[in-house]
């Protein structure tokens, strides 16, 4: 997708995921910024239960001048909703009806029902994806501070604080954006407030565990889903837990989160098992959430306690499944058709024909950047 393909449209609505966090908000004023630049007058919503109130995100909204809001329903219904960090039709986003569908997301989707969705599950963060868009529509949010420093934010918190940096497009938004870093510090050091943290507490305190395959489920109060995020973090990091699960009650059912630090164990995985006929799951290969429906959930397990059936659903996910260690396992091909690569074609570039010989430089590739002397 190429972003003056929505410039047909005149009524636009841009929606972040519900409970939404630093990356949605990012990418939605790239977006809103991008449409605005160009002579449009989109809107910048939100729905779910309830207002931002995570005090990073309350600063980052109003230092950043982000016009985002809390909507129920709308007025009426637009030519273009665009959903960015989310996709319509999946549980982390509200249902707001449109005539025509468009998706800016880094998650792996399962909805496309547009072929204006533009879906990439190898980036960091949606932010880099917005970033690599407006490069491409000669758009430079460099000229434009607040959203640049937007942008990076929203590519720092996706990426646990830069560490999970794996894309070309993650290395150079970090590298390249002008952000503010005054903003910056302040929205890093205001993740929680008191009650949060007394939350926070309170679901560590009570974590419970299984020795046998190494995975922990905690509890927490009502709260913001971010805050799930950064109880799971904390939870993760224990040495004998490879894999965990942090819950709170929410408007309508039970939203999770989920972490993996193992191969073995997929986040996104263990999250659509465990939501699996109550509501759904997904995220990546380390970082997974879902919701459940709190009737779906009572009729499936009219007995059970939240944490007893999150607890054996996990027990239930190690235990109906094979690891295959690649190194000591010898399959058997006689009954298996040859898998064939397709032609690639390839090409190269001499490095001397671009610089002087000698000219030390990077090539930024998929794998890592590279560091070499034009010879």
């Amino acid at each position: 997708m190429v972003l003056t393909e929505l410039l047909k449209y005149d009524s636009i609505v841009i929606q972040c995921h519900n409970f939404p966090d630093a990356d949605t908000i990012a990418s939605g004023f790239a977006m809103y910024c991008y449409l605005t630049e160009n002579g449009k007058s989109p809107r910048l919503i939100y729905g779910g239960p309830k207002p931002i109130s995570k005090p990073n995100l309350v600063f980052m909204t109003e230092k950043l001048n982000i016009p985002i809001e809390h909507v129920n329903e709308l007025d009426s219904v637009p030519q273009l909703l665009i959903t960015v960090d989310c996709v319509h039709g999946e549980s982390n986003a509200a249902d707001f009806k449109a005539e025509t569908y468009a998706a800016i997301d880094h998650h792996v989707s399962v909805t496309r029902s547009s072929p204006l969705y533009d879906i990439r599950p190898a980036c960091g963060s949606c932010s880099s994806i917005m970033a690599i868009l407006l490069k491409e529509a000669g758009f430079d949010f460099n000229k434009n501070e607040n959203l640049a420093t937007a942008l990076y934010y929203g590519l720092y918190t996706d990426t646990d604080e830069m560490r999970e940096i794996k894309h070309p497009a993650d290395r150079d938004l970090r590298d390249f954006a002008l952000y503010n870093k005054a903003h910056i510090a302040l929205f890093v050091n205001s993740n929680l407030s008191l009650d949060e943290l007394h939350i926070a507490g309170d679901a560590l305190y009570g974590v419970k565990s299984n020795k046998e395959h190494h995975y922990a489920i905690a509890a927490a109060e009502e709260c913001d889903p971010n805050i799930l995020g950064f109880i799971n973090d904390l939870v993760i990091k224990v040495d004998s837990v490879d894999a965990s699960v942090v819950f709170c009650p929410v408007p309508g059912g039970i939203k999770i989160s989920v972490r993996s630090c193992v191969e073995d164990v997929r986040a996104d995985e263990l999250a659509s098992f465990i939501t699996e006929g109550a509501g759904s799951g997904g995220g990546h290969s380390d970082k997974g959430g879902g919701f459940m429906n709190g009737s779906m959930l009572s009729s499936i397990a009219p007995s059970e306690k939240p944490m007893d059936y999150i607890f054996s659903k996990a027990r239930d996910f190690y235990e109906c499944c094979d690891i295959i260690d690649c190194e000591t396992y010898t399959p058997d091909l006689s009954a298996m058709s040859l898998y064939t690569k397709k032609k690639l074609t390839l090409g190269f570039v001499r490095s001397t024909d671009l610089f002087d010989p000698g000219t030390s430089f990077c090539i930024r590739a998929m794998e890592a950047d590279f560091n070499i002397e034009a010879a």
